[in-house]
């Protein structure tokens, strides 16, 4: 929000970069707490049900096995990924916001924003990041889950570039929308919960404060 606050004073036309920075700055500030997590949570979806272990069992064999590091492996990726989707997440969001906002004041001068207004920019922007970076998630995960099945069981990724090339000769471009469906699927109605709360909190403490 401070980000975003500073750019629109330094430059007020700049509206959707100063949104899309925003939403990069956030989600560099937070990935270095959720990557290891996200991580932790791959191995564990990718256990055989005879072979179930608990969070702390999971966290001691990677260690073990690849090292604290490894933790850290798709940290990388990650940001990669996270930043152009948090950018198009806040950007397409205010975006949207804007639009229809001017839209609907054109029409009903007084008319106040609904929460059934932020809940559809919010699900839209959360779609739209969502499917433009479907390949940076399927290399994120390739990343997250080596060692435990195919070529990755035999030797270790060098870094995305390796990953992608690999990818790529065992499916073509197509395996780079792998899962693009289900993943719009889940971040719609996350975006949407995420951005009319916000909103909602937001004016429920503006009111209080004033």
């Amino acid at each position: 929000k401070k980000v975003r606050s500073r750019m629109l004073n330094a430059s007020p036309d700049h509206r959707l970069l100063a949104s899309a920075s925003a939403g990069a700055a956030a989600t560099i500030a937070s990935d270095a707490l959720l990557t290891p997590m996200d991580t932790i949570k791959q191995h564990m979806q990718m256990q055989k049900s005879s072979q179930r272990q608990n969070v702390f069992r999971v966290v001691q064999q990677i260690i073990k096995k690849e090292g604290f590091v490894s933790l850290y492996a798709s940290y990388k990726t990650t940001i990669i990924m996270n930043i152009p989707f948090s950018a198009i997440q806040f950007g397409t969001y205010h975006a949207l916001k804007d639009y229809f906002s001017n839209f609907e004041s054109r029409i009903e001068p007084s008319s106040k924003e609904s929460i059934v207004f932020h809940w559809f920019c919010g699900g839209v922007s959360g779609a739209v990041a969502a499917a433009f970076t479907t390949p940076l998630d399927v290399i994120r995960t390739a990343l997250q889950t080596q060692g435990l099945c195919g070529r990755m069981r035999e030797t270790r990724f060098k870094g995305m570039s390796d990953v992608a090339h690999f990818l790529y000769k065992r499916g073509g471009w197509r395996v780079f929308t792998t899962g693009m469906f289900p993943r719009v699927l889940f971040h719609f109605p996350g975006a949407a919960i995420c951005w009319s709360s916000y909103e909602y909190c937001k004016d429920i403490l503006y009111n209080f404060s004033h």
